[in-house]
């Protein structure tokens, strides 16, 4: 009966009246959620598609399925969906949290995949674990040559400190010391490259 109900509230919604949710649904992820789309919980690389769009497509999905029942005599359609989306933000901060934590206790290991050699086409093998680790260790330490505020954010780093107590120690914003190693990270990938 509930089911029935909804549908038909839902096929009854006109374009101008959709469009009007969409666009609060939009607002609503955008206020809550701001900068922290490009990295982390809320980024595209993670989610498969920019937070906007995963969030407000995934609560409507919801609604539409049922998966979320829509208490429409307490809320709209457009309260419910940022509701639901409340919830879906929570839900993906607690699965990176994990996420994290769970890759801070496993070692790093490459793939090795075995391929067919093409006649006329010489590659070189994969390399070891451990030649692609000192790799990497040679093109953080060139990364940070001659500059010792990433010297010093590397050491924070491999201390355990976090984003905060980095931000504190070499006396700048949080934001300052994620730029600090997005430029880090660059420099070390150009090194890695090269």
């Amino acid at each position: 009966m509930i089911e029935l109900e909804i549908s038909n509230r839902l096929r009854a919604l006109t374009t101008p009246e959709w469009e009007s949710i969409i666009k609060k649904c939009y607002s609503h992820v955008e206020l809550t959620l701001g900068a922290k789309t490009k990295y982390g919980a809320h980024c595209e690389q993670r989610l498969g598609m920019p937070a906007h769009d995963y969030y407000v497509g995934n609560a409507i999905k919801a609604v539409y399925e049922q998966t979320w029942e829509w208490q429409f005599e307490k809320y709209d359609l457009a309260e419910q969906l940022i509701r639901i989306m409340n919830s879906m933000i929570s839900n993906e901060v607690r699965k990176y949290k994990s996420e994290i934590k769970r890759d801070k206790q496993q070692p790093l290991l490459i793939e090795v995949t075995e391929f067919e050699r093409l006649p006329g086409y010489e590659v070189e093998d994969p390399p070891s674990n451990e030649e692609y680790l000192q790799k990497c260790t040679e093109a953080l330490a060139k990364a940070c040559e001659n500059n010792e505020r990433y010297t010093a954010f590397v050491q924070l780093k491999l201390k355990g400190k976090s984003y905060e107590e980095i931000a504190i120690i070499l006396d700048c914003s949080k934001e300052e010391a994620y730029r600090l190693m997005e430029n880090i990270g660059k420099r070390a990938k150009r090194n890695l490259k090269s």
